[in-house]
């Protein structure tokens, strides 16, 4: 968006995400119900004061009844509100289908690589669910510990493995110089933030958690707080 708005000579670029921004840091939204600061955390500092977030300090009630104001926005603000994926009417599995097979069923593995049930194919689950494979035998609930595409297999666990109390990360990005520090980290989008403590070493680090959190998942952010303030993230390693 900002190569765009270079070419045509425009200054600023302005989005409609919830969060607030003063140019130097990002902080969380008014309204913390809808706050996505977590999606912004890799976004460079360098660019921070050129970006204005007019939502940052409305409620989305108030949004939605200043846009029912306009004619043209009138049918937007009436419309129900998407929980996922904005584009994507249902389940996101209906989009993939479209493209690719997605139920190809293979096979569900135990931690010591037995294989214990089936799956009916792998873009159906993510780090954490508890329903729609079998596992034969099992007198407790399994959880997915992890999702193995090249193989078409994920691996089960009961919920106590999916316990995590530290992790490393990479690809970080920060919005002023830190090494180590205390904070509170998100490790998803919809989760409650706990404290920690991070010690970096370049553009890598280690997170060591007060409490533990369940279902991490590589490859997905976590996001670094020190209250309202965004300090920055990296990619769950």
């Amino acid at each position: 968006m900002l190569r765009y708005a270079d070419s045509l000579g425009i200054a600023k670029v302005a989005t409609g995400h919830y969060l607030r921004c003063d140019g130097r840091f990002i902080y969380t939204a008014k309204d913390t119900n809808k706050d996505q600061s977590y999606f912004l955390a890799l976004v460079r500092r360098d660019v921070l004061p050129r970006l204005l977030f007019p939502l940052g300090n409305l409620y989305k009630e108030g949004v939605k009844s200043l846009a029912a104001e306009i004619p043209v926005l009138r049918g937007i603000a009436r419309q129900k509100e998407s929980s996922e994926i904005c584009f994507v009417e249902n389940d996101y599995t209906e989009v993939l289908q479209r493209h690719m097979e997605i139920d190809r069923e293979g096979e569900v593995l135990d931690e010591t690589g037995n294989v214990v049930g089936s799956h009916k194919g792998y873009m159906h689950y993510t780090i954490g669910k508890r329903r729609g494979f079998t596992v034969r035998g099992a007198h407790d609930p399994h959880y997915v510990l992890k999702v193995d595409p090249e193989h078409n297999r994920i691996v089960v666990g009961t919920r106590e493995r999916l316990e995590e109390r530290n992790f490393g990360v990479h690809s970080i990005n920060l919005f002023e110089a830190l090494s180590s520090f205390s904070c509170q980290v998100k490790v998803r989008y919809r989760t409650r933030a706990v404290p920690a403590q991070v010690t970096l070493e370049g553009d890598r680090g280690f997170v060591e958690l007060e409490e533990p959190v369940y279902g991490l998942a590589r490859g997905q952010f976590a996001v670094f707080y020190d209250g309202e303030r965004l300090l920055g993230g990296g990619v769950i390693a």
